[in-house]
Parts: structure tokens; sequence; C-alpha cells
């Protein structure tokens, strides 16, 4: 059952923006650190990089921006008081940042599709002969 006061309260915690804030920044970093492909890269790896290139730059702002693909995330629901705790164990905490990353995983090629319109693409192709 989704506890839909808790998640009205996620997403007005700070705890859980600066959760996401790290988890987001995370991503950036692993997804900016693969080399291109070998092959022609799709789209999708291409506005998925974009994002990630500008993560760093304005972190809060995504971190407020992606609340919501957070909030749609079943494993928040599920987890969505341990989230909001800041007096986890180490061992919950540990899980929280998976947790965090797997729904990033998941709801970033969404929130690229909507970030990165299809000229950008192009111009990075241009721009990087792919």
């Amino acid at each position: 059952m989704i506890d839909s006061r808790a998640l009205a309260e996620y997403s007005r915690s700070q705890t859980a923006k600066d959760r996401n804030y790290i988890g987001l920044l995370l991503w950036a970093a692993a997804r900016t650190a693969e080399p291109l492909p070998a092959s022609l890269p799709t789209d999708e790896w291409i506005r998925l990089r974009l994002v990630a290139e500008r993560i760093p730059l304005t972190p809060d702002l995504y971190a407020i921006r992606t609340l919501a693909y957070f909030i749609q995330d079943p494993a928040t629901q599920a987890e969505v008081h341990a989230l909001l705790k800041t007096d986890n164990d180490d061992a919950t905490e540990g899980a929280l940042n998976d947790l965090v990353l797997e729904s990033i995983e998941a709801f970033m090629p969404r929130f690229a599709v909507a970030e990165i319109a299809p000229p950008q693409v192009y111009q990075w192709r241009s721009d990087h002969a792919a």
C-alpha cells in the first residue's frame, strides 16, 4: 500500500533531496566517465550523456526537477520511511544509496527524452563525428 502522506513528506524533505542530489552526482560521474561506444552511439546514449554532463553544473536544480520521478519509483514508495530517516544504520544507508542509483537508472531515460531535444542530439553527433 502506498503511504501518500509519507510520499508528500518525501517531496518536502531536505533529507530526500540530499539523497537524490548525491545520487544524481554519482550517476553523472559514472556516466561521463564511460568512454564513447566503439560503434555509433544511440540517441538514448547521447541524451543520457548530455544530461550527465549538465547535472554537475546545477545539481540542486536537477535534484528538484527529478523529485517526481523518484516518487513514481516503486522502490522509493516501498522504502519511503527509511529514505526520510537520518539515523539509519550503515547497512541500511548502503542499501538506500543503491536504491537511489537504481531509481535514477530506471527513470533517467524518460527524463532525458524530456530534457534533450532532437536538435541537441544531432548537434552532439556533429560535434563528435558520430
